[in-house]
């Protein structure tokens, strides 16, 4: 990768990051607790606490976009003008205004906002707050595809469309994950061990079938926008998948996606049905928190992956 696109794909990952957590946030909040008070209503007082800690990472999650996005902005500018040339107020109202790159970015940091505004109501006053949050939320991955690959020709009429729902879909899986493990489970390890193995267990199962959903819904969007992106042949496809850089880090991302979804479907054919004990639990604890840690990287790829030209881009620019 050029080293000047480095701050671009750490924008990128930086974007993802509070995606997952700004959606993640509100999947936790409206699937995952209402999954679990609705099996077990008497643990609503516990929940609602859990609620206010996801609200806190959604409010962190929408700082970390705002941030990307400023920084993102800056590397659009930077690729405009020559080493050590200024960047002017021209220059930005040009870009922000008169193309369809600013159009996009303006869309995503109004989305940033939003959810950012509706998680610190949601600390105050839960439910306008969470409506808030929660529709900010959507429109982080409806505007998330306006500035990507997503836009080109070789995404077709509904490339957006399905952008937005591989973003959406791994949110509800990884960063509802997340939340959970950082807002849910480890606060319940103050609990006395009795109480604290009950509610962790009813807190996963509550888990389980968003996950579950989340990681399918990913995997086919995203398998769809990569088979698009690689050509319009199977021969194309094949060469760029091997031999341009764009298609070595796909197969690299693939390879992770592996590991990440073979840890999930080991904690869920394995790990859950033992769930009820303190050895279950401590094991399902770790393995979600070695899942988490190969989702940052999975994330890592991904910004690596947007950063580079795709493999008919790559093609255009060859003398």
């Amino acid at each position: 990768m050029d080293p000047a696109a480095v701050p671009y794909a750490f924008a990128r990952w930086m974007g993802y990051l509070g995606s997952f957590l700004v959606i993640g946030a509100v999947v936790f909040q409206v699937a995952v607790l209402r999954n679990w008070t609705k099996a077990h209503p008497g643990d609503a007082p516990i929940a609602s606490v859990l609620g206010c800690r996801a609200a806190r990472l959604g409010l962190l999650g929408g700082m970390v976009l705002i941030v990307a996005a400023g920084l993102r902005l800056w590397c659009q500018l930077a690729a405009f003008v020559e080493p050590g040339e200024p960047i002017t107020r021209e220059l930005l109202q040009l870009i922000v205004t008169d193309t369809p790159w600013g159009r996009g970015w303006v869309a995503q940091l109004g989305a940033a906002v939003l959810a950012l505004g509706g998680y610190l109501a949601a600390i105050a006053a839960p439910r306008a707050g969470w409506i808030v949050a929660g529709i900010g939320a959507t429109l982080v991955a409806a505007a998330a595809p306006m500035t990507g690959h997503a836009v080109t020709p070789a995404a077709g009429a509904t490339g957006q469309l399905f952008d937005a729902l591989h973003l959406l879909a791994g949110s509800a899986w990884l960063g509802t994950l997340a939340v959970t493990l950082v807002a849910g489970l480890l606060p319940l390890t103050r609990l006395p061990e009795a109480q604290r193995i009950t509610m962790s267990t009813r807190l996963i199962r509550a888990f389980s079938p968003v996950g579950l959903v989340g990681a399918s819904l990913a995997v086919v969007a995203g398998s769809v926008m990569s088979w698009r992106y690689l050509g319009t042949t199977i021969e194309a496809r094949f060469d760029a998948l091997l031999g341009m850089p764009w298609g070595q880090v796909l197969l690299i991302k693939v390879a992770v996606l592996g590991l990440v979804a073979g840890l999930g479907a080991w904690n869920w054919r394995i790990l859950l049905p033992r769930l009820g004990t303190a050895g279950a639990a401590r094991s399902l604890h770790r393995s979600a928190q070695v899942e988490i840690l190969l989702g940052l990287l999975l994330l890592v790829v991904t910004a690596i992956l947007v950063a580079l030209p795709m493999p008919a881009e790559a093609v255009s620019m060859v003398p």
